[in-house]
């Protein structure tokens, strides 16, 4: 007698219903259904909502519990464990994300375009996050009061705006990349003669 979840086909109580039977009772509005007739009716009503889901915008393209996503974009982080891996099914990542969670690091997906407004802000615990070279876009403050940030990798240097980090990271920043480029680490200006190395821009030594 194996016991199957059956709608009924008058109420849509949702029932166990023992599936060897030719003819079932509902539970709920006691009627009875031919049962044969109310699996393919089920089993048609399940196939077409799922086809609807997939071209609707709030379909959940993701199943793991700790991560709220709708049509490639991740809403919201449910997770308990600090060190965030994002799955590599999202596009985008949503206004508030992740607003004031207590997490340590991200890694973002090269599927994701773009950071939204304040998706980050506020997690004051957060102090690595690693960007793809897929993500152009950032939103305002997205980054904004994350006191502990000490390592963006791979961040792309044209995003880097006042609006989306905190200016004093934002500086050690482009003080890390233009030291890599041999540039002068306070302004970005060149070094000029062979000896005193001093930049042309700013006139501060080289003392890298």
């Amino acid at each position: 007698m194996p016991l199957i979840p059956l709608a009924c086909p008058f109420c849509n109580g949702n029932a166990q219903i023992d599936s060897d039977k030719d003819i079932a009772k509902c539970p709920f509005c006691e009627r009875e259904f031919v049962v044969r007739d109310a699996i393919v009716n089920n089993y048609v009503t399940n196939v077409t909502n799922n086809v609807t889901n997939i071209n609707a915008e709030t379909v959940n393209v993701y199943a793991e519990k700790d991560f709220v996503i709708e049509a490639g974009v991740l809403k919201k982080y449910q997770g308990e464990n600090v060190d965030v891996v994002i799955p590599d099914n999202v596009l985008e990542i949503g206004d508030r994300a992740f607003f004031g969670m207590a997490i340590h690091s991200v890694v973002i997906p090269n599927s994701v375009t773009s950071i939204g407004e304040s998706a980050f802000e506020g997690c004051v615990n957060l102090n690595n996050v690693m960007i793809p070279d897929s993500v152009t876009s950032f939103g305002l403050d997205a980054f904004l009061g994350c006191t502990s940030l000490t390592s963006i990798t791979n961040i792309p240097l044209g995003s880097v705006t006042d609006l989306c980090f905190n200016t004093p990271f934002r500086n050690k920043v482009l003080q890390k990349q233009w030291k890599n480029k041999g540039l002068c680490p306070y302004c970005g200006g060149q070094f000029a003669g062979l000896f005193t190395k001093k930049c042309v821009k700013c006139g501060k030594p080289k003392d890298y």
